[in-house]
């Protein structure tokens, strides 16, 4: 039986596993068409993420929307991208959505779900790590690079949607 919200859902979990391929194809061999699809896939996984948070936060239908309108947002940017070499539009898209989550967290939930505000701040810190890269590598003495930090914080802001999917379910809940 499917749940309300659960084709986000599934657009987030989908997404994940797409970008661990095209993460996984870009760093075997870097190149402007991996580095595009990689992109695509984190669209797919941010279209996911504000489905969900709209679902649980306003309503079904604000999450079909919101995902969908993402999903199309996200393909545009990248595309964009590819076209002209201004990655602008993507930035929008991502950060517009990170904003879209956090106003959202100011509105009254309706179910118990995804710790939202530990998503942000595990995405803030792996961009930060990105943007640092160099940095974070001479800091650490090059035992670490800010990308590979990106990469595990990014993978911590996933674990807080998949994480309270393995806690037991009260009858009421099921």
């Amino acid at each position: 039986m499917c749940t309300r919200g659960s084709a986000r859902a599934f657009v987030f979990f989908g997404g994940l596993l797409i970008t661990a391929a095209a993460s996984a194809s870009y760093h075997l061999a870097p190149d402007d068409a991996g580095l595009a699809r990689d992109r695509h896939a984190m669209a797919v996984v941010f279209a996911g993420v504000l489905g969900m948070v709209a679902t649980e936060r306003i309503s079904d239908r604000a999450g079909i929307a919101l995902a969908s309108f993402s999903l199309l947002a996200g393909t545009a940017s990248v595309l964009w991208w590819t076209s002209t070499g201004s990655v602008t539009p993507y930035v929008v898209v991502q950060f517009g959505g990170l904003l879209v989550v956090a106003t959202c967290l100011l509105v009254q939930r309706h179910s118990v779900g995804p710790r939202w505000a530990l998503l942000l701040l595990a995405y803030a810190l792996a961009k930060a790590c990105e943007h640092f890269d160099a940095e974070v590598f001479a800091l650490t003495d090059e035992l670490v690079s800010g990308h590979t930090l990106k990469h595990v914080l990014a993978a911590l802001a996933a674990w807080t949607i998949v994480q309270p999917l393995l806690r037991p379910r009260t009858p009421q809940e099921r």
